[in-house]
């Protein structure tokens, strides 16, 4: 009797380390299939954010060959720079990354090079309460930096109040998502616009 127990005992264990087993070698299989996959969608949300950041279109066109053709990365000790090579859509992009209300949050910011004033915002990566922070991804706000200008600093301001030529809105009770973004844009942007102004681009 006490054989048979230790028998079915030893059967348990061994079973449990067969199901151990398969479950991480499946684990490993799911990982290497979807890595690639993560990877390359990832790399195309980076090459849409810059596009839309520069405002040059993609019509139907896929966003990998409009990239291929219209951007340049270049390479600088902040980080890369992608540098629009059409003449009509003249600007520079680059990722500014700072700290958020959950996590960090990653905005890609476009230029005009010439007179360093926003040509578009694009967030890349944020972790912001849903509904509330969360919606510093929308339109009504993003679209607020466009034209204001690097060169002064930009401020939050709560509605209703008087804005200034610099001053966006923030993002009704998501004051602290705004004032992150508010950072990113005048503090963490600043060595990226200093590479910009090294940049030789005639």
């Amino acid at each position: 009797m006490k054989e048979k127990a230790i028998k079915e005992k030893i059967m348990m264990v061994l079973v449990l380390v067969a199901v151990s087993i398969a479950s991480s070698l499946m684990l490993a299989g799911i990982n290497d299939f979807s890595y690639d996959m993560i990877k390359m969608n990832k790399e195309r949300k980076l090459k849409v954010a810059v596009l839309s950041a520069l405002e040059i279109p993609l019509g139907n066109r896929e966003p990998e060959k409009v990239f291929s053709s219209s951007i340049k990365r270049i390479t600088t000790p902040e980080g890369p720079i992608y540098l629009s090579t059409d003449d009509r859509q003249k600007g520079v992009a680059f990722s500014a990354k700072g700290s958020g209300f959950w996590g960090p949050i990653i905005v890609m910011v476009g230029v005009d090079p010439e007179t360093l004033t926003i040509k578009g915002v694009e967030i890349l990566q944020q972790e912001e309460t849903p509904g509330l922070g969360a919606r510093i991804e929308e339109d009504r706000f993003r679209n607020q930096f466009k034209g204001k200008s690097m060169d002064t600093p930009i401020r939050m301001m709560i509605k209703g109040a008087k804005p200034g030529p610099n001053d966006v809105e923030a993002v009704a009770g998501a004051t602290l998502s705004s004032k992150f973004m508010e950072e990113i844009i005048n503090e963490k942007s600043k060595p990226f616009i200093e590479a910009v102004r090294r940049l030789d681009l005639d």
